[in-house]
């Protein structure tokens, strides 16, 4: 397994495991996959926290995606417990990503600074919480 898809399948663990705990009482729902080509935002979010990684095999982006009801801080603490989730996996699959600064974009653009990736997967999940939805899709391109 390519050290990219190591990082995909371990954060996308990581955050099926986190959203279990933090919401005990509800399921998450979790939708196909999807890929594009060059930057696109996943189609249900609206808006994305983005954090540079230094992997094997060069340099890409992972990504939250969320409603632009979700803030910036809620973002970059999930992701925050999301890498300490993912810490063991990555240290089995024997594999070293460097995460940079995490980047918000209130509108999902790629913002200045950040390389465009050639392609992005997005596993998008979505949470009910007393009639309000919240969106935590993951994506990582490279």
């Amino acid at each position: 397994m390519g050290a990219w898809n190591g990082i995909l399948k371990s954060l996308h663990s990581a955050l099926i495991d986190e959203l279990n705990e933090r919401y005990p009482d509800e399921k998450p729902e979790l939708g196909l996959p999807s890929r594009s080509a060059g930057w696109a935002l996943a189609p249900q979010s609206r808006s994305a926290l983005l954090v540079p990684v230094a992997a094997e095999g060069g340099a890409g982006i992972a990504a939250l995606g969320a409603l632009s009801s979700q803030t910036e801080a809620d973002l970059e603490q999930l992701f925050r417990n999301l890498l300490k989730r993912a810490a063991p996996d990555f240290a089995r699959l024997e594999i070293s990503p460097r995460f940079a600064k995490a980047v918000f974009s209130p509108n999902g653009s790629l913002p200045k600074g950040i390389p465009a990736p050639a392609m992005v997967i997005w596993l998008p999940i979505s949470l009910s919480l007393k009639k309000e939805r919240f969106v935590f899709d993951l994506g990582v391109g490279v």
